[in-house]
């Protein structure tokens, strides 16, 4: 790295608040979409249940809200 003088030192703690910032932006992205992709794969699983089902067993709101999921 080059000398830290008078006009490079406040760049530097600069870009590392914004780096700081990013990161934090970035990790909390990270953990909501981890979060969103668990509850689909929690729907996906149920999904697969119900249609593993005879049809005559599935209450019938239950049939609409499935076909209309599709």
């Amino acid at each position: 790295m080059g000398p830290r003088d008078a006009v490079t030192l406040p760049k530097l703690e600069q870009a590392q608040k914004d780096f700081q910032s990013q990161r934090e932006k970035y990790q909390r992205i990270r953990d909501d979409l981890s979060v969103k992709v668990k509850l689909l794969e929690e729907n996906k699983v149920r999904f697969q249940f119900f249609l593993s089902l005879p049809f005559a067993h599935v209450p019938l709101m239950l049939q609409l809200s499935i076909l209309l999921t599709i």
